[in-house]
């Protein structure tokens, strides 16, 4: 779960995230951050339901504290049907460029099962909240394949900087991954 934090005041504010779930564990890299006047950051909360949560929609709360105010939101939580699946991802990783030029990630894929599986891709650039088009990709028993994506031609350029980016196969829990990439100086 990703979530915008921003300061809107003239003045640098401490800010403290919690994240209550219904059920399960959080984790989060960090929970407190020292934003500075007008600034923004992307923060993440990864739930892990307990184990049998039964599929459906459940509610958590998001909860901001800063200069003494505490800001309390709904967050909607999906906890999609189970599926056995065979495959995964085994590794994501776009190369480092050079500004101006066009990224490519690529994942791989395996399929440890006994017979062909078909999964459909999403991936995004977590930074730069691109999110690039679904791919359909058909893997047989035994195989890995690589799928790649390619900075649509209308996309600006990427500012340099590091780059995160997050492959997740749709329709099934908890299979995504995450790589790196840089985009450098000219």
């Amino acid at each position: 779960m990703a979530f915008d934090l921003a300061n809107l005041g003239d003045d640098p504010a401490d800010v403290s995230v919690t994240f209550a779930p219904p059920n399960g564990q959080v984790r989060a890299d960090e929970t407190a951050w020292r934003l500075g006047p007008r600034q923004q950051v992307r923060k993440t909360f990864t739930w892990e339901p307990s184990p049998g949560t039964p599929e459906g929609t459940y509610r958590g709360l998001l909860q901001a504290s800063a200069r003494g105010r505490v800001l309390t939101r709904p967050v909607a939580l999906v906890v999609p049907p189970p599926r056995a699946l065979a495959v995964r991802i085994a590794g994501v990783a776009g190369k480092d460029i050079v500004a101006g030029e066009g990224y490519e990630i690529k994942a791989r894929l395996h399929n440890a099962g006994s017979s062909s599986a078909t999964v459909t891709l999403a991936c995004s650039v977590v930074e730069a909240r691109r999110h690039l088009p679904s791919q359909e990709a058909t893997i047989e028993p035994g195989e890995v394949v690589e799928v790649a994506w390619r900075q649509p031609a209308q996309d600006a350029p990427l500012a340099t900087g590091e780059y995160q980016v997050r492959v997740t196969m749709l329709g099934v829990t908890g299979i995504s991954a995450v790589g790196t990439f840089a985009v450098r100086g000219q």
